[in-house]
């Protein structure tokens, strides 16, 4: 017994000492590379033009999963697509038309990796059962009953595609190993024994004799493999954590690596190393998906905060940011001529996007002398939509200059909050004070949408709204503390403001939809051709006036948009302990409806322009619901925390803030720089503190103004249907004259 244990001993110790001996190498390899590292790829790649923005647009939506989607891949044919699920569904889909031409259940769910053979006769995919299956495409129904499984491993299958054949598969499994097998004896071929970790990925070589292929996982090591001898040539070492995606470069010099520390990485083949790191210090999620143009200089890289990151892949510099799905993007390919891609995500759902063919996604756009975008192309959440014929585009321009006052609009507005906020604190304000901080993208995005002369009245969470229809932030805090200078000469304090056009806050729960609906009926009755846009919260989504309102609007096809601010918790109640329905968009019946992402400024913008054309046309009243969410508590005595979590709150600042997600896209897209809004954002604090001053030190209004606004003597020439309500009028019966005075 003394014996083995000494011998365990020191069979531990030599496994230590090698260790260490293999970590001290590794060192000296480091270091023999990095003296061979005498310039990097953006020096050498600063000759190049900039590669601008893209024109990429959302073009087809394909929805049939009803779990997450985990893989996709093309056809040769460029023109079907092949997608696997969390629901074990693996659909066959027509990327032209969007149809779904075979839906094959597979005996497992969390299908995790599926691909098109060369041929297009058939599929094969694999997931937790550990087996990879080929799938013989035919007209028959049941695919299922000649499905084969070709080889099985120890552990989950993760990745699977065919070597330029339809005769053998490569596979990379959760046991650390990739196999290739044949499809028609099912035999192994050749095993690939290396990793440490489970292997997440794989790619091949961009050659006809595909004669490598390379992997990575779970082991932070992406691996090159001679497919003839079954042993790797080449190792590479970067990222801080796991490697969910790698593909080669399309000369096959170099591949690409994305993986849990939110980076990119290029290693060059024949430099040995890492040169390029494609990262950002507002990118803080995990790449899960990655695919090249087809001339290498544009990487495409999938995120888990919904997001497509486009970068520039010699000068290492984001071009981009892609946005449409609802939840990470776990997919993402090129397709076989380079004219579209496709990506796919938790939300059930895939997105064919593609840019002008001419370009095949990488020639750049025209750029101003300064190398900013003069306009861009945003991709936002598409609008669900209710009774409706038409819907806005999920495809959205924006110009450098509506991005700089747009993000002036909505950054003024959250810093007059955080101000009246500490005002209430100093007991600078008494009574109410309902903060619009979380929502700017609602009132901001909106009043982009209205022209001269449309008007707007909402509930008593009303400071953005006066300040976006025409009152200074003095006036807005001013009213807030009482004082002359405030919009509404201080009487109104925070539920009672009232701007050009704008009909003010309104502090009764509901009660400013039937008035939202009769000033729709002045706007008609003159023929202005504008709209009244009627705003109201999910506490007030049950009101009986709301609903009476809606009626008469229908009745009356009045140009009135009723807009629910949903912002999940009317008061302190969750809209599922409310509402029996929480699709509020849908709430006005036989009403055309509309629900849009409150969050994202442009989304709500182009639902408004489309709901506000929808009325100019006479085919109002619409519903709209944006989804939005206060970070505050419902008044400033309510501290928000009571019925919902402080972790829930801070996700939605981290990942979702309407301001923030507004300045990553607009610097992304090199609309403006980051010193235009930092030197923008001091000049709204400088305003602001102003204004804070002003709303401290200015004088209160004086008796005398106490009935001001509520009586008159004489209404002077006012006339009503064009007859002055003063002068005596005969009686249509005994035609005597009425003193009406």
């Amino acid at each position: 017994m003394a014996a083995d244990g000494a011998a365990s001993e020191g069979q531990e110790t030599s496994v230590e000492a090698l260790r260490k001996e293999i970590e001290s190498l590794k060192v000296k390899l480091d270091e023999e590379r990095q003296k061979m590292n005498d310039v990097t790829l953006d020096k050498v790649a600063g000759r190049l033009e900039p590669c601008g923005p893209l024109n990429i647009k959302s073009r087809r939506v394909l929805k049939g999963h009803q779990g997450k989607v985990l893989a996709l891949d093309w056809s040769l044919d460029k023109r079907h697509i092949v997608s696997s699920s969390q629901d074990g569904k693996m659909i066959l889909w027509d990327a032209f038309t969007t149809n779904k031409e075979h839906a094959i259940t597979m005996p497992t769910t969390w299908v995790m990796a599926c691909s098109y053979a060369p041929s297009g006769n058939a599929v094969c995919c694999g997931g937790l059962d550990n087996k990879v299956t080929i799938y013989p495409l035919s007209l028959e129904e049941d695919m299922s009953a000649k499905k084969h499984t070709v080889g099985t491993h120890i552990s989950y299958i993760s990745c699977c595609c065919f070597p330029n054949s339809d005769q053998q598969i490569l596979t990379g499994s959760g046991d650390a190993t990739c196999a290739l097998w044949d499809v028609e004896s099912g035999s192994l071929l050749q095993n690939f024994v290396g990793h440490t970790a489970d292997v997440m990925t794989l790619d091949l070589a961009p050659s006809e004799t595909g004669n490598t292929f390379v992997s990575a996982g779970c082991d932070k090591t992406a691996m090159i493999w001679d497919m003839r001898t079954g042993s790797y040539v080449q190792t590479f070492e970067g990222p801080a954590a796991d490697i969910n995606t790698v593909k080669y470069y399309p000369s096959g010099d170099a591949i690409a690596t994305g993986s849990d520390d939110a980076t990119c990485r290029l290693f060059d083949l024949r430099a040995d190393r890492e040169v390029a790191c494609y990262t950002k210090d507002s990118l803080i999620f995990g790449v899960n998906a990655l695919d090249f143009s087809v001339s290498g200089r544009l990487l495409f890289a999938g995120y888990n905060d919904y997001t497509v990151n486009v970068w520039d892949s010699l000068k290492v510099q984001r071009i981009t940011v892609l946005y449409g799905h609802d939840n990470r993007v776990s997919c993402l390919k090129m397709s076989p001529d380079g004219t579209a891609f496709c990506t796919g995500s938790w939300d059930f759902t895939l997105k064919v996007r593609e840019g002008d063919p001419e370009r095949k996604l990488v020639s750049p756009l025209v750029t101003s002398a300064k190398n900013l975008s003069t306009e861009h192309t945003f991709e936002t959440k598409p609008s669900l939509m209710h009774r409706a014929e038409t819907e806005p585009s999920a495809t959205v321009s924006l110009t450098r200059d509506d991005a700089l006052k747009l993000y002036r609009r909505m950054q003024t507005i959250r810093r007059m909050e955080t101000a009246a906020g500490n005002l209430y604190k100093e007991k600078a304000i008494r009574g109410f004070c309902h903060l619009y901080s979380g929502q700017e993208a609602n009132c901001v995005g909106m009043k982009a949408a209205l022209i001269e002369g449309d008007s707007v009245i909402t509930a008593y969470r009303c400071h953005g709204w006066t300040y976006e229809m025409g009152a200074a932030p003095k006036e807005v805090l001013a009213e807030l503390t009482g004082k002359v200078s405030g919009c509404a000469r201080g009487k109104g304090g925070s539920m009672h403001m009232y701007a050009p056009n704008f009909y003010g806050g309104n502090g009764i729960v509901g009660a400013q939809c039937p008035m939202g609906a009769g000033i729709a009926l002045a706007h008609k009755y003159n023929k202005t051709g504008n709209v009244c846009l009627t705003l109201y919260g999910d506490g007030a989504a049950n009101q009986g006036q709301l609903f009476e309102a809606m009626n008469m609007a229908a009745l009356w096809d009045l140009p009135v948009i009723f807009i629910c601010e949903n912002n999940h918790y009317g008061m302190g109640t969750a809209v599922s302990r409310s509402s029996h329905n929480t699709d509020y968009y849908t709430r006005g019946d036989l009403i055309q409806g509309i629900k849009v992402d409150g969050m994202d400024v442009l989304a709500v913008r182009e639902a408004t322009r489309w709901a506000a054309e929808q009325c100019r046309n006479g085919n109002g009243p619409v519903v709209m619901e944006t989804e939005t969410y206060r970070y505050s508590g419902h008044s400033m005595s309510d501290p928000g925390t009571s019925y919902r979590t402080r972790a829930e709150i801070q996700e939605v600042r981290q990942n979702r803030d309407p301001i923030t997600s507004f300045r990553d896209k607009i610097l992304g897209a090199d609309l403006v720089t980051a010193d235009e809004l930092k030197e923008m954002d001091t000049e709204i604090r400088k305003e602001i503190d102003d204004a804070v001053h002003a709303a401290k030190t200015d004088p209160e209004i004086g008796m005398e103004h106490l009935s001001y606004d509520i009586y008159s003597d004489d209404l002077g020439h006012n006339m009503v249907r064009g007859v002055s309500p003063f002068v005596q009028l005969p009686h249509k019966v005994t035609g005597q004259a009425v003193n009406r005075k």
